[in-house]
C-alpha cells in the first residue's frame, strides 16, 4: 500500500511520520506550509507569503501542481490530509477521478469559524473523514459519499522515551500546577484563580498579552513540554470552547510524558480512560481547587494515576494503532 500524508510541520505531524515508518508501507510527506514561491525553509518566509494576497494564490497554485505531480508519479492508494484547508475543490475532484481514496483526519473543534463553514463546504470532497470528536458520526448522510468516523488522538511513546529530564531541568520545570497551551479567553478566566498556587502558564505568545503574563514563562517544543508534564505535580488541560464531545491531544500527550493529568469534562473520556483512576476531572472552579488541594497533599495517589494512564495509553492510544484504524476502514469499504 502506498499513502501520501498531507500536513503542516509540528509535533503531531512528526508522530504521525514517526508511526508511519513502523507500518509496512510505502509513504511520502508534502509539506502543506511549505513556501513554494520563495524556496527558502522555516516559517518566517510561509508566514509573510500567507499575509500577501497575490502571493497566497500563487504559492497555493504551487501546492496543487506539486500534489498533482506526486499523486500521478507516485500513484498512491490513499492520501491522508491533516486538515490541509489550502486544498482546494479543483483538486480534491481531480485526485479523486484518479481513483486515489482521500482521507481527511481533522483536528479543530469544528464548532469554531472558519472550521464550521469549511467542514460544511468541503467535507463531501473527501471519501473518509475522521474527527476526535465522537459527534461527528452524527453527520453522516446517505446523499453524499463520505464517510464519517470517530477517531481521537494518539501518540507515539518513542518520542517521549527519548527525552530524559536532568535534576538541573527538573528543577528548572517545578511546580505545583502547570498548563502548557495556546492562550484563549476561557482558559484565561480559569486559571486566574488558581494564581495562589505555584502555577507556571508555557505556549504562545498571547499569554504576554494577558492578565497571567508574571505567571507565563514562554513557548516550549515538545520535549521541553514532556520535562515540564513530568516536573509539575499536576499538568492542568482546559479544551477550548465551544464545548464538545472530543478532546485534545494534551490529553494524551501528558500520561505519556508521566505527569498528572488534571482535565475539564469532556464526554469522550469516559471511552478513553478510568476517571479517578486514570485521570482526574473537574466540572468547575470549585471542584477544581478541591481536586488540586486534594493531590497536592496525596503524592501516592498522585503517583498511581500516573503509572495507571500510562499503561492506558500504551494499551489503547497510540498513534500506529490510530493510523491501522484509517488503513483497516478504507480497506474493509474497498473490499465490499
Amino acid at each position: 500500500m502506498k499513502i501520501i500524508l498531507i500536513s503542516p510541520p509540528s509535533d503531531f505531524n512528526d508522530q504521525l511520520l514517526g508511526s508511519l515508518q513502523k507500518m509496512p508501507i510505502s509513504f511520502k510527506w508534502i509539506n502543506d506550509r511549505e513556501s513554494l514561491v520563495i524556496p527558502i525553509p522555516g516559517k518566517f518566509v510561509w508566514k509573510i507569503i500567507r499575509r500577501i494576497q497575490f502571493l497566497r494564490k500563487f504559492n497555493n497554485k504551487l501546492f496543487h501542481r506539486k500534489v498533482l505531480k506526486m499523486a500521478k508519479t507516485y500513484k498512491p492508494d490513499i492520501i491522508i490530509f491533516n486538515k490541509v484547508m489550502i486544498a482546494k475543490k479543483p483538486l480534491l475532484a481531480e485526485l479523486s477521478s484518479m481513483g486515489i481514496k482521500l482521507v481527511n483526519w481533522f483536528p479543530e473543534n469544528s464548532g469554531n469559524e472558519p472550521y464550521k463553514s469549511w467542514l460544511e463546504s468541503y467535507a463531501s470532497f473527501f471519501d473518509y473523514f475522521f474527527s476526535f470528536d465522537s459527534r461527528i458520526e452524527l453527520l453522516n448522510n446517505p446523499s453524499i459519499k463520505t464517510k464519517f468516523f470517530y477517531l481521537p488522538f494518539g501518540v507515539d511513546l518513542d518520542l517521549f522515551s527519548k527525552v530524559k529530564v536532568t535534576e538541573e531541568e527538573r528543577k528548572k520545570y517545578s511546580c505545583d500546577i502547570s498548563f502548557v497551551g495556546a492562550y484563549y479567553p476561557e482558559r484565561e478566566a480559569i486559571l486566574k484563580e488558581l494564581t495562589d498556587f505555584n502555577l507556571r502558564i508555557y505556549g504562545w505568545k498571547g499569554w504576554e498579552n494577558s492578565s497571567l503574563k508574571k505567571y507565563y514563562f514562554g513557548p516550549l517544543n515538545l520535549a521541553d513540554s514532556i520535562k515540564v508534564y513530568q516536573s509539575s505535580k499536576i499538568s492542568l488541560n482546559i479544551n477550548i470552547l465551544p464545548v464538545i464531545n472530543g478532546v485534545n491531544f494534551k490529553t494524551f500527550e501528558i500520561p505519556a510524558s508521566g505527569g498528572f493529568q488534571l482535565s475539564d469534562c469532556r464526554k469522550d473520556l469516559e471511552s478513553l480512560f478510568v476517571v479517578g483512576n486514570e485521570i482526574e476531572v473537574f466540572k468547575d472552579i470549585k471542584e477544581l481547587k478541591h481536586k488540586i488541594k486534594y493531590y497536592l497533599d496525596n503524592n501516592l495517589e498522585r503517583e498511581n494515576v500516573i503509572k495507571n494512564s500510562q499503561k492506558r495509553v500504551s494499551k489503547d492510544h497510540l498513534m500506529s494503532s490510530r493510523l491501522q484504524e484509517i488503513v483497516r476502514v478504507i480497506s474493509s469499504f474497498t473490499i465490499r
